[in-house]
């Protein structure tokens, strides 16, 4: 019997080819993105809970306050004091383990030993040929790093790969990168040619699903003898505690607040009088998820948009199942009379149930296997486009695994029995005499197929609002000149002569033609900042910062002048002079930014720890600009301060760069004049150059690939959508023909036939359009939400997409409607 429904279900497929052609298709896509979709979100909602006792695992940071001029300032930070975390483990017995990961984001040269931020690696083989790479994502890590968590380690014992000082462990790629396909392990790198490293492992690449990043991890105890002096902000490592089974985290917190808040305070009250702090424990699987942690150094992930993910994935297919079912139906219309007649002869019900079920089930299985060979086609370019990775097999989880199951096997007892009931739900005679029982069995696939194209409406005024504010933000004014800027890394190592050879190089940089202006600066405004403390009258600002500056950067940046002056080369008094922005003088209690020429203010030289303080004067005030990107979570209350040169804050700023303002014809000549005097000038080092517009840009990174996958899928849901309104047109068409031939011969044009068939489309659309937009605004404006500043909602960001959607959807059904004005009336008259 079974082989008899197969069979009949394959003719059945042979026999309306179009019909298999468009349900495989959508099925297909649907599938497609439902694996992609949903164990992507999945993977990434489980992210950092592959480790072992995850549970049981938490960060340890602290909350800092400061009040300085204006209201309290709060910010929980990421990294903590190590030797504060070292005793928390020693003192309490609720504490089974602890790990610190001290990332490269938050080196401090003032306690790494031979390096700050900038790191290059270098390895030298037999035949003297030195492999060098500049590496931007190396820590520093515990002995137990790798019994601690669950990175497994391709080669090295975890308990002892990171036991001696002086010894490294790194991932398979950058194993190859330096030593090829020959052995890495016992192989010595050199990092910045000053300090020996022995590999004594190799990990594997590490999950996708964790908060951790690094391609390099050193022993910590290389840097034994600095870990004291590392303090809480500045060089401070991520700190890990492993409770013991059976410990309850809030009254553990209550205690660990107890001991930590003193030594906090001390240290901080030490160089911030408005400051003080507050210890807490972050569960390990909320680590991956919290944005607005200071000095942490990944993305983290948004939960939200995770699950909207996640609902997407089973909206597109729901859709797909509805296409199938409209399609379905309008397939039934054409074995009306063999299904009565089978129903005259004695089959029951759940004949035909099994009928339709096996014809679903094959229709589902085909697409599954075009779906499941779909998906390893598009997994290089998911990945290298719109960074969605694709578990492999072995790291899909049981409950991923059985909840996609269960959607299948419930989307074709859906597909299967649903059409079985509509079509056979009326007796014999009735089928034999009408086609009128199918027109009215259709309420609940209209109502899904009106939220199918809520959906549509939703994701295509959403990816529209997403596109504009991306726009916006991208070419916002910051306040700076951004266009034809190049900046330029200088080098990692400085010799005693640097500052010689770096005039030198500048100067002669000048004279290069197609280079209108240079300038030397610590960081490079839109792209880096640091904040120093400045301090009148007891009290306290903590201003952003890109000094020290040289006299050219205010010019070629195009910063505005409000007040005062520009410092100035050869003027020492300019040593301890500072320029502040208008920001700064209002928090200082100043209205006009003229009041604040000739004040005295004492600078903090270093970061915290650290409480020496100089004088000096303020000798002009600066108009605003961004330092950071424009995110909500991003709050420089406290303005601008930039200083002369090396003159006052030294410790906290990034290495120096050199911005070049370029003309832009010949330009490639000119860069390559400027990388032959640079490898002349410092032969070491790599030449690394940018455009700084595109610097900026990177900040929006995660933004830009999260506005192309929602672009992505939109269009899939369109398409699916789409492909849904061909069969209910279809099924229109099948339900009417003999009307419309009727209607034909009594005279009636095109449009008339055409308004026919699309009244309960448009009805539909139109409901879409009202459940959809008002579901679009609130999710458009969570999103806006992120930025500080942000697009308007105006009229046409409503009417554009949805009639782009209207035309998309029209132009799709445009050539079932020309067929129906051109066929010949008679034809249709003789219509069963």
């Amino acid at each position: 019997m079974l082989s008899n429904y197969i069979k009949l279900a394959l003719r059945l497929l042979a026999r309306n080819p179009f019909s298999t052609f468009v349900n495989v298709l959508g099925l297909s896509a649907g599938f497609a993105a439902f694996f992609i979709l949903w164990q992507y979100a999945q993977s990434e909602l489980e992210s950092d809970q592959f480790h072992k006792d995850f549970q049981r695992i938490v960060r340890f940071g602290m909350i800092y306050r400061f009040s300085g001029y204006g209201p309290i300032k709060e910010g929980k930070l990421a990294i903590n004091d190590p030797e504060l975390v070292q005793s928390t483990a020693t003192e309490f017995g609720e504490v089974e383990d602890f790990t610190r990961v001290f990332v490269q984001a938050n080196f401090s040269k003032d306690y790494m030993p031979t390096h700050g931020k900038e790191i290059f690696m270098s390895y030298t083989d037999n035949a003297e040929k030195r492999i060098s790479f500049v590496e931007t994502n190396i820590a520093y890590g515990d002995s137990n790093l790798f019994s601690f968590f669950n990175f497994p380690l391709k080669q090295g014992n975890p308990e002892t790969v990171l036991s001696e000082a002086y010894t490294v462990v790194i991932s398979e790629a950058t194993a190859k990168k330096y030593f090829g396909e020959g052995d890495a392990l016992g192989k010595t790198l050199s990092l910045n040619g000053t300090t020996p490293l022995k590999v004594t492992g190799i990990f594997e690449e590490l999950p996708r699903n964790t908060h951790l990043s690094f391609d390099m991890v050193i022993s910590s105890r290389t840097i034994q003898n600095s870990i004291s002096k590392i303090t809480i902000t500045d060089g401070g490592p991520y700190s890990y505690l492993k409770l013991r089974d059976g410990t309850n985290q809030a009254d553990f917190e209550g205690k660990l607040k107890q001991f930590a808040n003193t030594r906090f305070n001390q240290l901080l009250k030490s160089v911030c009088n408005t400051c003080d702090a507050e210890a807490y424990l972050q569960p390990l699987r909320e680590v991956p998820f919290n944005a607005g942690y200071w000095y942490d150094a990944f993305t983290p992930k948004s939960k939200d948009m995770l699950l909207v993910l996640s609902v997407i994935s089973i909206l597109i297919l729901v859709a797909a199942w509805i296409n199938y079912v409209n399609l379905a139906i309008t397939a039934n219309l054409k074995r009306i009379k063999e299904l009565a007649a089978r129903k005259t002869v004695g089959a029951k019900h759940f004949d035909f149930i099994k009928q339709f079920v096996m014809e679903s089930s094959l229709v589902n299985f085909i697409s599954v296997l075009i779906a499941l060979i779909m998906v390893q086609l598009s997994r290089s370019p998911l990945e290298t486009l719109l960074q969605f990775y694709i578990p492999d097999v072995k790291d899909i989880s049981t409950s991923t695994m059985l909840i996609s199951a269960a959607t299948l096997l419930l989307g074709i007892l859906f597909t299967g029995i649903y059409p079985a009931l509509i079509t056979l739900k009326h007796n014999p005679r009735v089928l034999f005499g009408t086609f009128k029982s199918l027109k009215k069995g259709n309420t609940f696939t209209n109502v899904l197929t009106t939220l199918q194209f809520s959906f549509a409406v939703i994701l295509i005024i959403w990816i529209f609002s997403v596109h504009l504010q991306l726009d916006y933000i991208l070419h916002k004014d910051i306040g700076i000149r951004k266009d034809h800027v190049v900046t330029i890394d200088l080098p990692i190592t400085k010799n005693d002569n640097f500052e010689s050879t770096l005039n030198s190089f500048s100067n002669e940089v000048a004279r290069i033609p197609g280079i209108l202006d240079r300038t030397v600066s610590n960081s490079i405004p839109g792209v880096q900042a640091k904040f120093f403390v400045i301090e009148k009258n007891n009290k306290q600002l903590s201003p952003q910062t890109n000094g020290g500056v040289d006299e050219q950067f205010i010019p070629l940046y195009g910063i505005k002048l409000l007040a005062g002056r520009n410092f100035q080369s050869g003027n020492p008094s300019d040593q301890h002079a500072i320029i502040i922005s208008r920001t700064t003088t209002v928090q200082m209690g100043l209205a006009d930014p003229a009041e604040a020429i000739g004040q005295r203010v004492d600078v903090q030289t270093s970061d915290w720890g650290n409480s020496s303080k100089i004088a000096a004067e303020v000798i002009g005030v600066i108009d605003d600009y961004k330092v950071d990107p424009l995110f909500s979570s991003v709050n420089n209350r406290d303005g601008i301060a930039l200083t002369y040169k090396n003159y006052l804050v030294t410790s906290n700023i990034p290495p120096r760069k050199i911005s070049l303002l370029v003309n832009s014809r010949n330009f490639l000549e000119t860069i390559s004049t400027i990388e032959s005097l640079y490898s002349s000038s410092f032969p070491e080092d790599v030449f690394h150059w940018n455009f700084l517009d595109q610097q900026i840009g990177q900040f929006y990174i995660q933004e830009k690939t999260t506005r192309n996958q929602i672009t992505f899928f939109t269009l899939l849901a369109i398409g699916i959508a789409c492909l849904g309104l061909l069969g209910i047109i279809r099924n229109k068409v099948a339900e009417k023909t003999k009307e419309m031939g009727v209607r034909k011969v009594l005279g009636a044009e095109f449009h008339h036939l055409t308004t026919i068939l699309l009244n309960t489309t448009v009805r539909q659309i139109i409901l879409a359009i009202v459940i959809g937009a008002p579901v679009a605004t609130f999710l458009t404006q969570q999103y806006l939400q992120k930025f500080s500043e942000r697009i308007s909602l105006q009229w046409w960001h409503y009417v554009v997409p949805v009639v782009i959607l209207v035309i998309i959807m029209m132009a799709t059904i445009a050539s079932t409607l020309i067929k129906v004005g051109k066929t010949n009336p008679v034809d249709a008259l003789r219509y069963e």
